[in-house]
């Protein structure tokens, strides 16, 4: 039995979404990285591409590393992906942000009176001490924030202290 054109059209279409996921999960971020955890170039792209042409520093890796979760101007995903913009924890203690790009944060916090519950991957094998410096220093000064830049210095020094996305979670300020 013959499918119809829509049904056709349909079926190539998930099979290319599930080809896209797949080669994203392999290829992305650390190869071993699970698919939940990479970004799928297919949503990344058009907002690399804008955000590659901002004159902002920072922009860019913000673009490459961040915006596929947290959106390109900073507003998150309700109930999956917190926002940045106007986040008094992206607006505070500079070593705190830099741990949690670094190893992540796992488990429940309230943003803006707003509650998430996922999980973010740590960072730290896919990108530089001056790649996370210029990306929090990008978001500390984008869309309504207004938080000094975090130097490269930062980065490293709370590199140089283990941690996991389980300890962000218990020191995230409430």
């Amino acid at each position: 039995m013959m499918r119809s054109g829509w049904a056709s059209m349909r079926g190539r279409w998930i099979a290319l979404v599930c080809l896209g996921i797949l080669v994203s999960a392999w290829a992305g971020p650390g190869h071993g990285t699970p698919a939940s955890q990479t970004r799928a170039t297919y949503d990344a792209l058009p907002v690399e591409t804008a955000l590659a042409a901002s004159p902002q520093p920072g922009a860019a890796v913000y673009g490459q590393f961040c915006a596929a979760c947290h959106q390109a101007a900073g507003q998150g995903m309700a109930g999956a992906f917190p926002p940045l913009a106007k986040d008094p924890v992206v607006n505070g203690d500079p070593d705190y942000v830099a741990r949690v790009v670094l190893y992540g944060l796992q488990g429940r916090v309230s943003i803006n009176g707003q509650t998430y519950n996922s999980a973010m991957a740590g960072l730290a094998g896919s990108m530089t001490d001056d790649q996370i410096s210029q990306a929090l220093t990008y978001v500390r000064s984008s869309w309504g924030n207004s938080a000094p830049a975090v130097s490269a210095d930062v980065v490293k020094a709370q590199r140089a202290i283990p941690g996991t996305p389980q300890d962000n979670a218990a020191k995230h300020p409430k």
